[in-house]
């Protein structure tokens, strides 16, 4: 993996980890746990060289 594929992950993770402690402190239901997760998942399958 490149550098700057590594720092875009960790991005990425970071975001979700925001999301999710973001929704517990509010206690909200939304999906941007499930979109970020999806992303992720996504991004990773399509970043594999």
């Amino acid at each position: 993996m490149k550098k700057e594929r590594l720092i875009t992950l960790s991005i990425l993770v970071g975001i979700a980890f925001l999301l999710s402690v973001i929704e517990i402190v509010l206690d909200i239901e939304s999906d941007f746990i499930g979109l970020a997760t999806v992303m992720l998942i996504v991004y990773m399958f399509l970043d594999k060289d």
